[in-house]
């Protein structure tokens, strides 16, 4: 089973989009990483594909998980990302989110 996701981010920090530490990303390059499970066979492997250089910032517009022992792969396919866009105080908050969508925010961001 594939599922894709197609949408647009608002705000970056560390998420789906930066690899660990341990991955630098390459633009032009396909980056991955094998993960283990405890009797160390291969589990999943973790893909950041179609690097771009946004405001500086090498990022991934595809990101895909593979998990080799359930058989399933998640993608997420990003068509717009901007960084450091400032946030309305509290729209993260837990007791605020049902209400995020609302936000001013997105229509202000184009989504």
């Amino acid at each position: 089973m594939i599922v894709a996701a197609s949408f647009i981010l608002a705000s970056l920090t560390a998420s789906a989009l930066a690899a660990p530490p341990d991955i630098r990303l390459i633009a032009g390059e396909m980056n991955e990483r094998d993960l283990y499970d405890p009797a160390k066979q291969l589990w999943k492997v973790e893909r950041w594909e179609q690097i771009s250089v946004v405001d500086g910032v090498p990022t991934a517009l595809r990101v895909s998980m593979e998990d080799r022992l359930a058989k399933t792969r998640t993608d997420i396919d990003v068509s717009a990302v901007r960084y450091d866009v400032p946030l309305p105080e509290g729209l993260l908050e837990p007791a605020q989110l049902p209400k995020a969508t609302a936000s001013s925010l997105w229509n202000e961001l184009g989504g």
